[in-house]
């Protein structure tokens, strides 16, 4: 998955690239379906200052969903912190935007922001 990230982060931002606008931030993954035994349905994308208007064959504007998110920072050990973000929801009483789906767990939406580069990240 990693390798596939790492791939598909760069086609976007060479697209984005094209238009003339800058990027913010090393971008990011937002998971739509997780399977954490198996295949994910995941886009990667970038933020930018502004709505891209861009015609793309596999590249395409969009946005976040509104709504309260929680957040945590971690390094390393995607599962590790998986689990821990799942057990401070539990542990809060709180309820994400999450529905069981044949794939496995569907998100309105849920994404990993890059404090760096991913691809260069020790």
């Amino acid at each position: 998955m990693l390798a596939t990230r790492d791939r598909l982060l760069t086609e976007v931002r060479a697209g984005i690239k094209e238009t003339g606008i800058e990027t913010v931030g090393y971008g990011f993954l937002r998971l739509h379906v997780i399977y954490m035994e198996g295949p994910m349905d995941l886009e990667a994308g970038y933020f930018t200052p502004e709505p891209l208007k861009m015609e793309h064959p596999r590249i395409r504007p969009g946005s976040m969903a509104a709504g309260r998110y929680a957040t945590m920072k971690y390094r390393d050990h995607a599962r590790k912190a998986n689990q821990a973000l799942q057990d401070w929801v539990r542990d809060n009483g709180l309820v994400l935007d999450r529905r069981t789906v044949s794939e496995g767990d569907a998100f309105a939406c849920r994404y990993e922001a890059f404090w760096t580069d991913p691809a260069n990240a020790v």
